[in-house]
């Protein structure tokens, strides 16, 4: 590998964040080497492959910014991989970050290679991309979003505001608090699309009959004239900006203050007034909450179970005990049989072996499943004579508790993952296969891991036509006919291990004389 590629690999292993200073470096060097192009589109695809689910936009960003602004030889290197490449980012990424990648699509219909007329990808590779996101659902209709969502109901507030300054109303003050913590709810937690779907035909209702309410009321209070102009005599009704109406009730609120001088053409000055008291909730909380449930349960258009509609109750419940003070909520609430039966019947199936719950559905089906197999994998390996049983961790650390998912234990894994490995020698991450194969002059087809010390067997792989030593690597540092091998899950532990002491070992200490 060239001095040039080195450096590029280094500082493209820096690209873990949205870094454009780290972007635009990376490809004013790809534009000035055009020589070593192939190597620099193999180094940026390796990193799309290896990265993290939560870091493989950035790479991809850099592979962008180089076929727009570098174009030739890079677009033609690069070829079908581009959509190969879409695809499997679009894949591993969550919601946001796909969001990204069909604004990415998008700009690449419009864009044209800096100082030609060439597209960036070439219409094969888009139609393949394009064929994917139609049938992944993309682009996602925005009316069912939570933000289109909550900008209609800053469209309505006003409206409720406005009929309880003309005519207060206690069901219409209700419902404006309803609204505001349904907009309150909608800005803080993430809804499924059918809990949006309801919520948007909800509003929607509410709007207009909300809308042709008003409309009615100030036809009837407009007096007819006596004489009809003709069309062309009628001014244009001129579009009202929102924001002044928002602006306007701020200040009807007592929210903003206007102070302006009795001069013709003064300007007003406009200051923002603070609540001098908290806001305590009124003792008829029960009718708002009533109010809120009626909005987001009465919808028959969202398919809730039993247990989901239990569920919402009683968190509507427990909110509404533990809004003033938390902490004595924690100490002194028990909870009813009721809700500790509603806690047992969600996970209604429970193993025979260890009492863990899971769901009756297709699911929770598949996870048992899995968890039945583990058990049988545990115990077996225990019952395997000249097993030796080694310690782990037992303990997860404080960082790993709170990021601790159980979807990710052993016991539900399938697939086995490529490890990666850090040669001390020569400081290089080598991918390496999930087996060894049997040096071809060994004749003892048995082995141990040089960390669990447990016995390897040989096993015949099929694909390749060799005897392997399956699930292990080689030691590294060995060279291809060492018979030192270590389990892959083995290696991983100790990795972890000595990254941590690597981390001790950055703290200098100074020695003295005894």
């Amino acid at each position: 590998m060239s001095d040039i590629l080195e450096a590029y690999q280094q500082n493209l292993a820096e690209l873990v964040n949205n870094s454009a200073p780290i972007i635009n470096n990376l490809t004013t060097i790809a534009i000035e080497n055009p020589s070593v192009a192939d190597g620099i589109i193999d180094l940026i695809t390796q990193r799309i492959h290896k990265a993290i689910p939560s870091q493989k936009l950035f790479p991809f960003y850099l592979l962008d910014s180089i076929i727009k602004f570098a174009g030739n030889p890079y677009n033609i290197l690069v070829g079908d991989e581009i959509s190969k490449l879409y695809l499997h980012v679009f894949q591993l990424s969550d919601d946001y970050t796909r969001g990204k990648l069909v604004n990415m699509y998008e700009s690449w219909k419009t864009t044209t290679i800096r100082g030609t007329n060439d597209p960036v990808v070439q219409k094969p590779e888009m139609d393949k991309i394009e064929a994917f996101l139609k049938k992944a659902g993309y682009p996602k209709p925005i009316g069912s979003s939570q933000q289109s969502l909550i900008s209609d109901i800053n469209q309505l507030i006003p409206v409720f505001e406005n009929k309880l300054r003309s005519k207060p109303n206690a069901k219409l003050a209700d419902r404006l608090k309803a609204l505001n913590q349904l907009k309150a709810i909608l800005s803080s937690q993430v809804m499924k699309a059918n809990e949006l779907q309801a919520i948007q035909n909800q509003l929607q209702t509410i709007k207009e009959q909300e809308l042709s309410s008003s409309s009615s009321v100030s036809k009837a209070n407009t007096p007819t004239p006596s004489t009809t102009p003709g069309p062309s005599s009628l001014p244009a009704t001129p579009k009202s900006n929102p924001a002044f109406q928002i602006f306007d009730n701020l200040i009807y609120s007592g929210l903003v203050k206007k102070d302006q001088d009795p001069i013709p053409g003064s300007k007003p000055v406009y200051t923002l007034v603070f609540p001098q008291n908290k806001f305590v909730p009124s003792s008829n909380d029960s009718t708002i909450s009533g109010t809120l449930e009626d909005i987001l349960l009465s919808s028959s258009a969202i398919q809730r179970s039993e247990y989901d509609k239990l569920k919402f109750t009683e968190m509507i419940k427990v909110s509404k005990l533990a809004f003033n003070n938390l902490q004595d909520f924690i100490k002194n609430n028990k909870p009813s049989s009721k809700l500790r039966d509603l806690l047992y019947d969600s996970q209604a199936s429970k193993c025979s072996i260890c009492g863990k719950r899971f769901t009756t559905d297709q699911q929770g089906s598949t996870r048992k499943r899995l968890h039945l197999d583990w058990h049988f994998r545990i115990n077996k390996k225990l019952s395997s004579k000249g097993s030796n049983v080694q310690s782990r961790n037992w303990y997860l650390d404080d960082y790993e508790w709170v990021h601790f998912n159980e979807n990710e234990l052993l016991e539900y894994s399938t697939d086995n993952k490529i490890p990666e490995i850090s040669d001390e020698s020569a400081n290089v991450a080598v991918v390496a296969n999930s087996y060894v194969i049997v040096p071809s002059t060994e004749t003892n087809m048995n082995n141990k891991c040089l960390i669990c010390r447990e016995q390897v067997n040989a096993t015949y792989n099929d694909e390749i036509g060799e005897w392997v030593w399956d699930g292990c690597i080689r030691q590294p540092g060995e060279g291809k006919k060492s018979r030192k091998i270590v389990h892959v899950t083995c290696f991983n532990e100790s990795n972890k291990k000595r990254s941590a002491e690597d981390d001790l070992s950055h703290v200098h200490l100074k020695r003295e004389r005894v």
